[in-house]
């Protein structure tokens, strides 16, 4: 594909420069018509940068990180935290476990040149259950209100029309999967993780 010869989001540059190289590949299908694993939330990134006048680690910092005490959530990860990473595995090209390297790089101390709307933040079970809280919570956890009951249920919320369904039984909120049957919310992450909410049960 156009996105796999560019290598998009391994280049150095800004969100800015990817997104205006992003916006010289046509469209693979009308939008609303089908579903297809792309880089529409890295956009929106780009967007929270021109409308807020931050660049994203700026805004997630004061608008999301530091409000919900998310102390260990960052587009790197400082010297004196490294000891603190999980080991990632994978496969060999025989089928044994072996130790993955690095998805991101930890040898900067620095945020990277490119800020991703979608991937590359680095975090904690107990900062990653605040976030999942606040979303359960519609948007507000311990006093502090981070998007508003609407945003949050969209978030949430299949933004499919009827006729269309990534996954048989599932349609699609803000950059997550949503179980149609139980409204349940879940996403997976590069290292092999996963977060889920139910608020039928009220569960994360």
């Amino acid at each position: 594909s156009i996105y796999a010869a560019r290598q998009l989001m391994m280049q150095d540059w800004s969100l800015a420069e990817m997104t205006k190289d992003l916006s010289t590949i046509p469209l693979k299908f009308q939008p609303g018509t089908k579903y297809d694993y792309g880089l529409g939330i890295d956009v929106a990134g780009y967007i929270v940068e021109v409308i807020s006048g931050k660049t994203l680690d700026a805004y997630f910092k004061s608008a999301i990180f530091d409000p919900l005490k998310m102390d260990d959530t960052a587009f790197y990860l400082p010297e004196e935290k490294r000891d603190r990473m999980s080991v990632n595995y994978t496969h060999d090209e025989n089928g044994k476990i072996k130790v993955k390297e690095n998805i991101l790089p930890l040898d900067d101390d620095n945020p990277p040149k490119l800020l991703l709307g979608g991937a590359g933040l680095i975090s904690t079970l107990t900062d990653y259950e605040r976030f999942c809280r606040m979303l359960l919570n519609k948007g507000e956890l311990n006093g502090k209100r981070i998007l508003s009951e609407k945003a949050a249920q969209m978030v949430m919320t299949d933004q499919f029309p009827k006729e269309v369904e990534a996954i048989p039984g599932n349609g699609h909120g803000l950059s997550g999967t949503v179980n149609l049957e139980t409204g349940e919310y879940s996403w997976g992450g590069a290292a092999s993780t996963k977060f889920w909410i139910n608020p039928t049960n009220n569960l994360i």
